[in-house]
């Protein structure tokens, strides 16, 4: 946060830039499972297509699920 001697630039969330920037690790939040849960799809290969704007660390893209859920 805004003067913690850690993060001295100013910058609120620093970690964000660091996973996105240097570590090429996104992150993602506030991910709603309770549809697959209830198809009781546990196993799927997430996919998101990131939106490219400079300086950003978040976007609205939205997200898939693919699997095959279990009967």
């Amino acid at each position: 946060m805004l003067g913690n001697p850690v993060n001295n630039d100013g910058a609120v969330f620093p970690v964000h830039q660091d996973l996105l920037l240097r570590f090429g690790i996104r992150i993602g939040e506030s991910i709603v499972l309770d549809g697959p849960a209830r198809d009781r799809l546990y196993e799927f290969v997430y996919l998101v297509a990131p939106q490219f704007a400079e300086g950003a660390t978040c976007g609205n893209t939205p997200h898939a699920a693919l699997g095959c859920p279990r009967r």
